[in-house]
């Protein structure tokens, strides 16, 4: 009788099926204060590495890392700078395009006004406009609405400056399609 080999890439405690290679979608920079920062550019995940795990990071990055990730590792899987091995990133970046062309899903980033009153040290906005324009606030209720009966999904993202600086603009908005989010039966969602 021939012998039968064990085919090791179903076993399920092959380390090798976690193995973790540097995505193609990271930049490397230096901060003005030396600090190693990573950026992914798929993901938009940004971070920066202590001074004490580095070398770590960049070892990994550059020789990958095989097991389940823990510490560093772990940081950067959750990151997306780094994937399993074998992943088709090339694939993830074309769905993500498609879905943002996609005719049923209409996005809206919405910024009732640009005051703000947090002024984060890292802002650059010199909030030139306050309250959102009647004629602009009946623009976008007429753009949902014309839309609304072709698309399957809904996102609004309030920006601004602070937008629940204007809460009066944003139950006006909603309030307009709200039963029509309903009639429709369509996927909702707003940050």
């Amino acid at each position: 009788m021939p012998e039968r080999k064990l085919n090791i890439r179903n076993n399920p405690y092959d380390v090798r099926d976690n193995e973790w290679v540097a995505s193609r979608f990271n930049v490397i920079s230096r901060g003005e204060d030396g600090t190693l920062i990573i950026y992914n550019s798929f993901t938009g995940a940004m971070g920066g590495i202590p001074n004490e795990k580095e070398k770590e990071a960049l070892y990994i990055l550059r020789k990958g890392y095989v097991g389940e990730p823990k510490g560093i590792a772990k940081d950067l899987v959750l990151g997306g700078m780094l994937v399993k091995k074998g992943t088709n990133e090339f694939r993830r970046a074309e769905l993500l395009k498609r879905g943002l062309y996609r005719s049923d899903y209409l996005h809206l980033i919405i910024m009732p006004t640009e005051e703000c009153n947090f002024r984060c040290t890292y802002c650059y906005e010199t909030f030139p406009r306050g309250r959102m324009e009647a004629e602009v606030i009946e623009g976008v209720k007429n753009l949902i609405s014309s839309r609304i009966q072709g698309i399957r999904n809904l996102a609004i993202s309030w920006f601004g400056g602070e937008p629940l600086m204007e809460p009066d603009i944003i139950k006006e908005i909603t309030d307009s399609f709200l039963p029509s989010i309903k009639k429709y039966n369509i996927n909702y969602k707003s940050i």
